[in-house]
């Protein structure tokens, strides 16, 4: 995902609307928007002009992306190593994850009657994070 050549532009309300349009019409941005509307209104102020948007943007990603493995992590107490693997084996076979993989990186698994409906919502957040933050990024 690209947004050089946005900077010298942003300023003007017309290239604004424009960027706003294309990520509320772009499905594969609907779950990007919120992070890329954060990054022009706490970045764009900031960078000097000339400066590599696609940089800045890339760095803010990466670091935006590891925040959101951590809180995963700690929010369904998982194995971070574990959801990396999850994560990984997700990208590689392009299947969804088998709700015994995700149980067995959970640091205390549930009882047998809940394990279905928690496996099945770390499945679901596991894959908002990969639509979110992998699938689309250049």
């Amino acid at each position: 995902m690209r947004l050089g050549g946005v900077y010298e532009t942003w300023g003007d309300s017309k290239a604004r609307k424009s960027i706003m349009d294309v990520l509320d019409t772009e499905a594969q941005l609907r779950s990007k928007k919120e992070l890329i509307e954060r990054f022009i209104k706490e970045n764009f102020a900031q960078l000097a002009p000339g400066a590599d948007v696609s940089e800045a943007f890339d760095s803010y990603w990466t670091e935006e992306k590891h925040k959101a493995m951590v809180a995963l992590s700690q929010e369904e107490s998982l194995k971070p190593e574990g959801l990396e693997e999850v994560i990984g084996a997700y990208l590689f076979t392009e299947k969804t994850p088998m709700r015994d993989d995700v149980i067995e990186i959970m640091e205390t698994r549930p009882g047998l009657r809940e394990r279905r409906s928690v496996a099945d919502r770390v499945i679901d957040k596991i894959k908002s994070f990969v639509e979110t933050f992998i699938e689309g990024v250049d």
